[in-house]
């Protein structure tokens, strides 16, 4: 009877996380290129977006995400104190007025409203902060 040995298991083992590794951007599907792609891509059909407007959008939004990034890294550098809570719920909400005006030059203000209201309750919620409540 064939009993494999400690080496023969580690080998396998190997194998495997590397294929893991390897089939992992397959399976994440687009995730590479549209950190929201699969989530995006139901409520683009929801909405019933032509493709012109599916691809103004995610424009819009990686613009945006850019944006928002570059201002909290300048904030970061210039040494500013992190936001309180309460800061950081007016600055999302801000940030959420702000998105839904840009989102407005290219889909309907209905549209809007529901591409705005999928994404919040889509939102990743960050670890050690609690759910908004209204």
């Amino acid at each position: 009877m064939f009993k494999p040995s400690l080496f023969d298991k580690k080998q396998l083992l190997t194998a495997a996380l590397l294929a893991t590794l390897i089939a992992a951007p397959v399976w994440a599907g687009d995730r590479g290129e549209h950190p929201h792609g699969p989530r995006l891509e139901y409520i683009f059909n929801q909405l019933e977006l032509s493709d012109d407007q599916r691809t103004e959008v995610q424009t819009v939004l990686q613009d945006f995400r850019s944006e928002r990034r570059e201002a909290m890294k300048a904030r970061r550098e210039a040494g500013e104190p992190r936001p309180s809570r309460e800061e950081m719920l007016a600055l999302r909400e801000t940030h959420q007025r702000e998105l839904a005006e840009r989102l407005s030059t290219v889909l309907t203000a209905e549209q809007v409203e529901e591409f705005t209201t999928y994404l919040e309750a889509h939102r990743p919620h960050h670890r050690g902060m609690k759910k908004h409540q209204k």
